[in-house]
């Protein structure tokens, strides 16, 4: 076996061949699986799904909440801090909440700001924001929402922050459950504005979403709710963060009329089956704006794979909130969240056709795995061609390397 191993790599070391995208992928159904009304937007301003219910920020009460089908759970509340409306989690489950007393103007300086709720349990982690903060933003440092948190910040994570006036956006960085201040700071930015939704910069309500895309690469992706949502990368070689336009389908400067964008907080980023999507607040040329319907739409698609038309005819908070997000069940189903605040939370089941999900160790993307696909890989790994996480780590462990040519391998001939 051995010997054929290194005779399979002397062979591929002269061989390329191009990587071959995916066609663009196929919706098996959107189906909803249960919806439960909520009010009080007023003090419910912000919330997320995780693990089959939602985690909502009471703002009066300090609290946040968990609900599912049945309502609110009243044996579930963390101890959010005094004001503010902030709370979102990381990869990791964990769950971070603002609890400064300087909401609805900017942080307080030396005080607790970020409350850090760990996903295995146990007592919750208070820190305060590096100096750097208040010396960027100063009095003008409001800031209503968090976007999802990277990574795991009770190992090592980051949560990403734009505040009111900024046209740039803050690197909040955690190591084990504490903020690490040397590691935290206002980020070096290029690329396409940010903090341009109105004259003079960002809103208060903007967000930053961190998410994994299906090539294995990190992202962020700054939203707002009246400008187009700008897709970020880290430069290692410049050490900058340089943002593109993420252009959703529908958008007003865009050839395609249903549906349209509905200009609400709430666009997510996502991965599954090989293909990167945009959940989205969206709505029909008729509707009101502020509604509750939104699409699924894969990155540099034209149309949406996906439309959930609004389900009521006026808005139904003051807010412009339509918080969504999504959870990958396997490589073919996602679970999407849908909080929209004085409406309903709302939970569906989002199913791709098995033909558009990438086949692990397809490197070439031909619909069969074979010695092809070797060649392939040890092409990626030479350089050849560009990485694609999704087929080519074939031994899940988040790498391409070596390792992979002999699962791969072994999958070919089939040990495994």
């Amino acid at each position: 076996m051995k010997r054929l191993f290194h005779l399979t790599i002397a062979i591929m070391m002269f061989a390329t061949v191009s990587a071959v995208d995916l066609e663009p992928a196929e919706l098996e159904y959107l189906q909803l699986k249960w919806k439960q009304p909520i009010s009080e937007w007023i003090k419910h301003r912000q919330g997320f799904g995780m693990n089959g219910a939602f985690y909502i920020r009471d703002n009066q009460q300090g609290i946040i909440s968990r609900w599912d089908e049945n309502g609110e759970d009243s044996t579930f509340v963390l101890e959010g801090g005094y004001r503010g409306h902030a709370v979102t989690c990381d990869e990791a489950g964990n769950i971070l909440t603002r609890i400064d007393y300087g909401w609805p103007g900017g942080w307080e300086v030396g005080a607790p700001a970020i409350r850090v709720f760990p996903a295995a349990g146990g007592d919750y982690i208070d820190s305060s924001l590096p100096v750097d903060a208040f010396n960027n933003w100063g009095e003008n440092g409001r800031m209503d929402y968090f976007g999802f948190a990277e990574g795991n910040v009770m190992e090592e994570g980051a949560l990403y922050i734009i505040s009111q006036h900024a046209h740039t956006f803050f690197k909040i960085a955690f190591l084990k459950g504490k903020v690490n201040p040397n590691a935290s700071g206002a980020v070096a930015y290029a690329g396409a504005n940010i903090g341009a939704s109105v004259e003079g910069g960002s809103t208060c309500d903007d967000v930053i979403n961190a998410y994994i895309a299906a090539d294995g690469t990190r992202h962020l992706l700054y939203v707002s709710r009246s400008i187009e949502p700008v897709d970020i990368t880290y430069d290692e070689q410049s050490h900058i963060y340089v943002g593109e336009t993420a252009l959703l389908p529908g958008h007003a400067h865009l050839p395609f009329i249903i549906p349209i964008r509905g200009f609400s907080n709430g666009v997510y980023p996502f991965a599954l089956g090989g293909h990167n999507f945009f959940l989205y607040p969206a709505k029909l040329p008729e509707d009101a704006m502020y509604l509750d319907g939104f699409a699924i739409a894969e990155a540099n698609a034209d149309i949406p794979i996906t439309f959930m038309p609004a389900t009521c005819s006026s808005a139904a908070n003051g807010i412009q909130a339509n918080w969504l997000n999504a959870e990958p069940v396997d490589e073919s189903k996602a679970i999407i969240y849908q909080y929209y605040p004085g409406g309903h939370i709302a939970v569906y089941e989002f199913k791709l056709k098995q033909s558009s999900v990438a086949i692990k160790g397809d490197v070439n993307s031909d619909g069969k795995v074979n010695v092809s696909d070797v060649t392939a890989l040890v092409n990626m790994i030479l350089g050849v061609i560009p990485k694609d996480m999704t087929r080519a780590d074939v031994n899940g462990d988040g790498k391409i390397n070596v390792s992979d040519v002999t699962a791969l391998i072994n999958i070919i001939l089939g040990i495994i």
